[in-house]
């Protein structure tokens, strides 16, 4: 369903009226919005942790006695999943807010400008959350149809070795781990393939990539928005490329796992917002200044 017909901060703009109090609209705009954002996040946040724990389990794939690739320590996260959480989700959201405002503020009739500036930022945004939740959700059941074991597997299942014979045959395959750690601990560590950490940094990076781009071609007038692009592309690419590389570092993933987040994670935005990143969130004609 277009975003349009369901947004609230997109029926906002359509009733449009004639010299209405200015801080009305930007009280009304801002509640409308977050009541958008907030719905949005709800329904992704319910529905990945209704995957996650009733609806797939990972493969419980076995393991050979001498693979050396599952024997990695146990390390914490450079970059933890609420920081990469907080990344992806926070700066876009800013991003998208602060530049539509510079874009809307060349605009005359203020409150009706104010109104489509809540539209567009909305509906850019949303269609950014919908693409993140969609792509979670594929990157999780990618994950358990996988099921590869991560660098730090052993430590994660904590098998029971009384129970396994890699003594009589160091290169014989141990179909069942027999873990004693929590199965929290264990789910994870079958997890490996594709990474979402990479998957997420990627997506959020060529997004703001896509939305910038064609903002800065669209208003050509402002000095200001090619700056803000290239702060924010050269900022959130270098953190991305950290975010990508720390996976393999701290001994979460697999190169390989990082190059599938990455695929994951580009082919999940190109499809969306490879052409434009404007009219596919929300009505073009109702919003043309």
């Amino acid at each position: 369903m277009p975003i349009q017909k369901i947004a609230f901060s997109t029926r906002f703009a359509r009733r449009e009226k004639e010299n209405e109090n200015f801080y009305v609209v930007i009280a009304k705009g801002t509640i409308l919005s977050l009541l958008d954002i907030l719905l949005t996040l709800a329904v992704g946040t319910f529905a990945f942790f209704m995957l996650i724990g009733y609806i797939v389990s990972p493969i419980e794939r076995g393991f050979y006695c001498d693979d050396k690739s599952i024997t990695k320590p146990l390390k914490p996260h450079t970059i933890t999943p609420l920081h990469l959480i907080l990344a992806t989700l926070c700066v876009p959201l800013f991003t998208v807010f602060i530049c539509e405002g510079i874009y809307f503020s060349r605009f005359r009739n203020q409150t009706l400008s104010l109104r489509k500036y809540f539209a567009s930022s909305t509906g850019i945004y949303l269609a950014y959350l919908l693409t993140f939740s969609v792509a979670t959700l594929m990157m999780e059941m990618a994950k358990c149809a996988f099921g590869r074991l991560r660098p730090h597997f052993l430590e994660a299942c904590k098998p029971d070795w009384s129970l396994i014979d890699c003594t009589t045959d160091p290169t014989a395959f141990i179909a069942d781990a027999h873990c004693t750690n929590e199965a929290r601990m264990v789910r994870t560590g079958r997890g490996s393939f594709p990474s979402g950490h990479s998957e997420g940094a990627v997506l959020a990076f060529m997004f703001l990539y896509f939305y910038l781009t064609e903002l800065v071609a669209v208003c050509k007038t402002s000095d200001l928005l090619p700056k803000i692009r290239a702060v924010v592309l050269v900022l959130f690419g270098i953190w991305a490329v950290v975010c990508c590389a720390t996976r393999v570092t701290d001994c979460w993933h697999h190169p390989t796992d990082v190059l599938g987040g990455v695929t994951l994670g580009f082919l999940s935005i190109y499809i969306p917002f490879g052409r434009t990143t404007r009219t596919y969130a929300f009505d073009s004609q109702l919003l043309a200044p």
